[in-house]
């Protein structure tokens, strides 16, 4: 979950309408009934208990008369929008990215946002081990099933950034943590991280990279905005080391990417009224075609290997202060806040390993070591919260089912006679 406050606060009810506690409603094949065990993730979900695949699918609209905005919706994966069943469940794993939430007239609001956010999932919190953390909250115990994990979780003054993770201790084990600040693209520009390891009831390991990024602003900067990711990724990698390529990586936050005419000149000219006309009218591909970050998930882009759901949503950037989706006259409206992911299943093969548990008692039941498990990622929700008010941007959620790739043994066992 993304927003950018742009120097405001958080209240009670903005939460409400954008993070919903952490509960979620997930499609299930086959389940029934809300008694059916799932997990869902705002902005990740581990499936510790799903067995069955989940293939990303692409949104190939061929009847799209714009050779332009055909090939752009392809590059993103469709959310997952129809299932026999939903189950509503708490999120296994939440994580709030915050951009612009610090203002020199009101500090307080910063320093209170942890403390603000923890109490609206009515969250458990666990001891911050670490000695770089301004905040530093006392260990609590509540009902609720979410934990929030200080050790990967941080905030960043200069970049006026924070970021906070919330961990299902009932359902997941975590096994390591980890965060990171860097300074990318301008001297308040960046990126918050946080590295997490997690193993389900089975014994099934996986690592995941959260990155929330602030990256450079501005009409007609789209190259400093990639190099900016660029020096991102690099981070992330020499920080995360051997884990880096067995894990799920999300990026998200205020991309800054923008509405470009020159993508598509077959919209030409642009303006901020006919944007919004047309997504008013449903026209998302029309507009995917003149996205700047979309010709980035191709083949040399700098997020290469990174899909995105498409954006059939209004744009969220720049905002009049108020409910709806009302934009300042002074730019193109624009699809700034984003999330993108590269899946576990779809990092570089490499010679596969099995990992050890750190100690006896987080060995699975039978004493093995852990099993380690490649990941799909499924998009089941992507929206902008428009009736938040409170910035010039609009508050992005995006809901995640991931699910273990089942590996066929080469040889079957065989039967006795």
């Amino acid at each position: 979950a993304s927003f950018n406050v742009a120097g405001g606060s958080l209240n009670d009810d903005d939460l409400e309408l954008w993070l919903k506690r952490g509960d979620v409603a997930i499609p299930v094949p086959g389940a029934s009934g809300s008694g059916a065990s799932g997990s869902g993730g705002s902005v990740f979900s581990s499936s510790s208990f799903f067995e069955n695949n989940t293939t990303t699918t692409n949104n190939n609209n061929t009847n799209n008369p714009n050779a332009a905005a055909a090939a752009a919706a392809e590059r993103g994966s469709s959310p997952l929008s129809s299932s026999p069943n939903l189950v509503s469940t708490c999120a296994d794993v939440v994580v709030v990215g915050l951009q612009e939430c610090f203002n020199t007239m009101s500090p307080h609001n910063y320093t209170a946002m942890t403390g603000i956010l923890q109490s609206h999932f009515a969250a458990n919190v666990t001891p911050n081990n670490s000695n770089n953390d301004a905040t530093k909250l006392p260990s609590t115990s509540s009902n609720s099933p979410l934990e929030y994990v200080a050790d990967a979780s941080s905030g960043h003054t200069r970049l006026s950034m924070r970021q906070m993770v919330f961990v299902r201790k009932d359902r997941l084990r975590v096994e390591a943590v980890g965060k990171d600040a860097l300074t990318a693209g301008g001297l308040f520009k960046g990126c918050l991280a946080s590295f997490l390891t997690v193993a389900d009831a089975a014994g099934r390991r996986s690592h995941f990279v959260f990155a929330n990024i602030h990256a450079p602003s501005g009409e007609n900067r789209a190259d400093d905005r990639n190099a900016a990711i660029n020096r991102v990724k690099q981070r992330l990698k020499d920080v995360a080391g051997d884990t880096y390529d067995d894990a799920t990586v999300f990026v998200f936050g205020d991309l800054n990417y923008r509405t470009n005419a020159s993508l598509n000149l077959e919209l030409a000219p642009l303006s901020p009224s006919k944007v919004k006309d047309l997504a008013e009218a449903g026209e998302f591909a029309l507009l995917a075609s003149v996205d700047e970050l979309l010709p980035q998930l191709d083949a040399g882009g700098c997020l290469e290997g990174f899909e995105t759901p498409p954006c059939d949503f209004m744009p969220t950037s720049k905002m009049e202060k108020r409910p709806g989706f009302y934009y300042v006259n002074s730019r193109l409206p624009s699809f700034t806040d984003r999330v993108v992911w590269r899946a576990s299943a779809d990092a570089p093969e490499k010679e596969q390993k099995r990992e050890t548990s750190h100690d006896d008692d987080k060995a699975a039941d039978d004493g093995a070591p852990a099993e380690f498990a490649r990941l799909t990622v499924t998009c089941c929700e992507y929206e902008a919260v428009g009736q938040v008010a409170s910035s010039d941007h609009k508050p992005l959620r995006a809901v995640f089912v991931l699910r273990p790739v089942r590996e066929t043994p080469a040889t079957p066992t065989p039967v006795p006679e």
